[in-house]
């Protein structure tokens, strides 16, 4: 079976940056990302980061998920296995499958996340007000947020405010699995 890995990542940022009427350089600057790289991105020559997507959608002023789906203004939308992106943490510990569909953009993201062992995801803060509910599917996770930090395990919830920079840890030496809710308020 072939994972197709975020077909129209390119094609939407090129759009995205259009539509705030943005020249790479000036979308270079205001993310802290390279031309070079948006360049290679936006052509399709490039796999890039969580990190650097997350730069990208912060600096164009708009959810994440809207750097990686394109918009659809379908009402019963199917989302196939083999159709459903992937990208990977920066350090690719983690596996992160995109599992809503796009019309919950401004609302809510969806996704399951497959550490490896001793794996990680480290996230930059989101949105002002942005939270998240992390629910443990296998494995003993520690989850960080500045002034806090909490161990949970298999069948265990957290929820936390996710506008600041937050890390989720695989504690255990096999892989470990998660679902996660990003909820923008």
């Amino acid at each position: 079976m072939e994972i197709k890995t975020l077909p129209d990542i390119g094609k939407n940022i090129l759009l995205l940056r259009k539509n705030k009427n943005l020249s790479l350089n000036e979308l270079a600057k205001i993310s802290s990302v390279s031309k070079a790289m948006i360049n290679q991105i936006e052509k399709g020559t490039t796999n890039p980061t969580v990190s650097i997507l997350w730069k990208i959608a912060k600096a164009l002023d708009v959810p994440f998920q809207k750097v990686i789906e394109p918009e659809s203004n379908e009402l019963f939308e199917i989302l196939k296995s083999n159709e459903i992106p992937i990208i990977y943490s920066k350090d690719h510990s983690c596996k992160i499958k995109v599992l809503n569909p796009i019309h919950f953009i401004d609302k809510i993201e969806l996704y399951l996340l497959t550490f490896d062992p001793k794996g990680k995801l480290e996230s930059d803060g989101h949105f002002d007000g942005t939270e998240e509910i992390l629910s443990i599917l296998s494995g003993n996770f520690k989850i960080k947020v500045p002034d806090k930090s909490a161990e949970i395990s298999k069948g265990d919830s957290i929820r936390y405010k996710a506008d600041t920079s937050h890390n989720i840890i695989n504690m255990d030496n096999k892989q470990g699995e998660c679902i996660l809710m990003v909820k923008y308020i």
